[in-house]
């Protein structure tokens, strides 16, 4: 979850709030392996499941739609990379289907964030923020804006799971709370880490959960105690909108950059940063936000199709925030695509360095 190559499987796991099961993962690479293979696993509590599949002999992306796996709230899940007799180390992208268990009805959507290991001060916010050169998001940010998470569409809030990377030492606690920014109120949203156990669970949201279109979320982080250094893994699901690809970065100054799901807008060769679709979908309703309001206006478009890099040309989402503005969405446009088709998205750029731009497209199953 948002990691590559990172050492300690612990630093990697995450947790889901509701029981699940887990399906067609499919993994995309920025180049091909040509030489020995690279299996990717899904690991749960530790051990490798079915769930895998191997790039090798020139390829760039493998997929397995033939196993799944189930798991409950506390389970440990990662994916697991390891390079037999390969000297490459292209940079990849999973993907999976989540349902609920067995298979039979739909999941909860989520909302992955994964840290570095981090030292956050009280009162700061955990949110999607990723740093140029990096896959991981941030619970540093001492600005809620800087990390907020759009939402494409409205929507109600069901549950949080936070895992550490270990458990606090003696006296020591973190609480994390959903905080919508649009509305400026604390939901009734949130877990808290006592010492002794390594992360906490809810179901329950009690207050202010429903949230609207264009609506932005972070997650408030408390501590009591001293501030130590972690790893944190955050999801957050909900109902309602589907699921979604979004990121967030700083501004940039020059040039055209692609970004995918919680990628950093620092790749300009297309289809290096794209995800290839575990089902068939559409992509509609895009929202962009900057914190701030751009020297040059600059256009965000869903690129999708069969091949990859994918077509940004055509009807499509896509939309253009102008030098007075700090946001833009596009409601009307649509794209339909196909499993195992590519989708990307086109970030031109805001002509400054300052403050954070974010987008978010929200994908449903097509119909």
């Amino acid at each position: 979850m948002h990691h590559y190559a990172v050492s300690g499987e612990a630093n990697a796991s995450f947790w889901v709030p509701s029981a699940g099961r887990i399906s067609n993962l499919f993994v995309t690479c920025d180049s091909a392996v040509s030489a020995g293979t690279h299996t990717v696993t899904l690991r749960k509590n530790g051990a490798n499941t079915a769930l895998a599949c191997v790039l090798s002999g020139g390829t760039a992306s493998c997929g397995d739609t033939a196993d799944a796996v189930d798991f409950v709230p506390g389970d440990d899940l990662n994916l697991r990379v390891v390079n037999s007799k390969s000297a490459q180390a292209p940079s990849c992208r999973g993907i999976a289907s989540l349902t609920a268990s067995g298979g039979s009805a739909p999941h909860d959507d989520v909302i992955t964030l994964h840290t570095d290991a981090e030292a956050p001060t009280d009162g700061q916010f955990c949110g999607m923020n990723v740093a140029a050169g990096n896959t991981a998001t941030t619970c540093t940010s001492p600005t809620a804006a800087d990390v907020a998470i759009l939402m494409p569409n409205a929507g109600t809030l069901t549950g949080l799971a936070v895992q550490l990377n270990s458990k606090p030492g003696s006296g020591r606690s973190e609480t994390f709370t959903v905080r919508n920014l649009t509305t400026g109120v604390d939901t009734g949203l949130g877990v808290t880490i006592t010492s002794g156990v390594q992360g906490n669970t809810t179901t329950t949201c009690t207050s202010s959960c429903a949230f609207s279109a264009g609506d932005r979320l972070a997650i408030r982080f408390n501590r009591t105690g001293s501030v130590v250094s972690k790893t944190r893994s955050l999801t957050v699901s909900y109902t309602g909108a589907g699921s979604i690809v979004a990121s967030r970065r700083a501004h940039f100054a020059s040039g055209t950059s692609y970004g995918g799901y919680h990628l950093a807008l620092d790749t300009t060769t297309p289809g290096t940063a794209a995800v290839t679709m575990d089902r068939p979908a559409q992509l509609q309703n895009l929202y962009v936000h900057s914190t701030t309001a751009p020297t040059s206006s600059f256009t965000v478009t869903v690129c999708s199709g069969p091949t990859s890099p994918p077509s940004c040309s055509g009807p499509r989402p896509r939309c253009t925030v102008g030098t007075g503005s700090t946001t833009c969405s596009d409601t009307t446009g649509v794209v339909t695509v196909a499993t195992g088709d590519y989708v990307e998205v086109q970030v031109q750029n805001q002509g400054d360095t300052s403050g954070t731009v974010g987008f978010s497209v929200e994908l449903v199953d097509a119909h």
